[in-house]
């Protein structure tokens, strides 16, 4: 059957754009993109996708780029696909990064689809500019997210049981139970907890010290943690979070999804990071960006959560691993070309984007005669009308696309 869509079967060439937040490595991402200029600086997070606060470029020809946005708008159901077209407003519904934190993250929880509706909604009534620093919701949207990593990862993720939190008070911070219980806050993990971030700075402020003195009698991966906080952070409620929150040590290649409520922190580490095209964040400490207090507790998980909870195995099928969720905006995949080409001969359902590791790959259309160079660092956009391909080469191909 003869292809409608002629113009758009090509690999186009993405340029994503970068976010030089102060928590990010000085030489992750600039060794993945060799790029030697911009090793010494922080360099955090590597965007691919359309979003308003990060809208990448498609080299359209030798000598134009067009912003993604733009590009979709040009025939959104041959690009992204009929039904991704359909169900998600001709609007690329993911985002895809590549995140690299040296210093810890704040401690932040995202929204589910309501809850960003709702925030959204009130803040624009409110008359919040959406550049402010108070704002909070930058869109409607929820941010399911999915971290796939490239090295040793550590984060904290989910509430411990109220046992083990109490018993990690009593051993690193009895003031903090002290306080609590005086105040009637001692019941319920959730009560603790926002009587942590609500605290008097001067009762703050002992309660960490006395905090810091028991760390140097209790050796192990919680005091490092917060000591670790406490040297990036100072005096923030969120350097005693490792007492409250699940330590998670992810070793390379490994893949953890995180819903809407859940309470976490990427504390370091390189891994690509997939979720739902948003940028919804409710932080509570450990940061220099606005904090939210109440907005977090609001929609906060407070329940407990076991550390293997969100462990994703792959779907593998020949030299592809396929990274699948309940998140309907997007799927992750790590293609192998060292193991094999990757071919897709049948007609496709949407957009898949890629991102390049390795010393060289070539996409070839064999119906249009025609191939696409890619080298280490590249990413680049197949539309969904563009098939049958297939992708030759070394190294490993890292793919977006949508989970319809």
């Amino acid at each position: 059957m003869k292809n409608k869509n002629k113009e758009f079967i090509k690999a186009y060439n993405f340029t994503p754009v970068l976010k030089d937040y102060d928590w990010g490595s000085l030489s992750g991402i600039q060794n993945i993109i060799e790029r030697e200029d911009l090793k010494g600086n922080p360099l955090a997070e590597l965007w691919m996708g359309s979003h308003k606060n990060g809208d990448g470029m498609v080299t359209v020809s030798d000598d134009k780029k067009i912003k993604l946005s733009e590009f979709i708008k040009t025939d959104s159901s041959a690009i992204l696909g009929k039904a991704v077209s359909k169900k998600y407003n001709k609007e690329l519904p993911f985002l895809f990064k590549i995140l690299a934190a040296e210093k810890p993250l704040s401690i932040q929880v995202h929204p589910s689809k309501k809850e960003a509706e709702k925030g959204f909604d009130n803040e624009e009534k409110g008359k919040i500019d959406i550049s402010a620093f108070n704002r909070t919701y930058k869109d409607e949207n929820h941010k399911p997210e999915l971290i796939y990593t490239l090295t040793d990862f550590y984060l904290l993720k989910g509430f411990k049981d109220y046992i083990f939190v109490y018993s990690n008070l009593k051993d690193f911070s009895p003031l903090l139970i002290k306080k609590a219980e005086k105040e009637n806050c001692l019941s319920t993990i959730k009560k603790l907890f926002t009587y942590l971030l609500s605290m008097d700075k001067n009762d703050l402020n002992d309660v960490i010290d006395q905090t810091l003195y028991n760390c140097r009698k209790n050796k192990g991966i919680i005091s490092d943690t917060i000591n670790n906080f406490f040297s990036v952070y100072g005096y923030d409620p969120g350097v005693l979070a490792p007492l409250f929150l699940n330590i998670i040590k992810l070793k390379p290649y490994n893949a953890l999804f995180i819903p809407a409520g859940e309470m976490h922190s990427y504390i370091s580490g390189i891994g690509f990071e997939i979720m739902a095209n948003s940028d919804n964040v409710l932080r509570g400490g450990l940061t220099t960006k606005y904090i939210d207090v109440k907005g977090l507790l609001e929609i906060g998980n407070f329940k407990k959560s076991s550390i293997d909870k969100g462990i994703t195995a792959p779907k593998i099928k020949n030299n592809t691993e396929e990274y699948i969720t309940s998140a309907g905006e997007f799927i992750f995949s790590v293609i192998s070309l060292d193991k094999g080409s990757y071919s897709h001969k049948k007609s496709r359902k949407n957009i898949e984007f890629y991102f390049y590791i390795g010393s060289g790959c070539k996409v070839t259309f064999p119906k249009e005669n025609s191939e696409y160079d890619f080298k280490n660092g590249d990413s680049f956009i197949i539309p969904a009308c563009a098939f049958p391909y297939t992708i030759n080469g070394d190294g490993t191909l890292y793919m977006a696309s949508v989970n319809i």
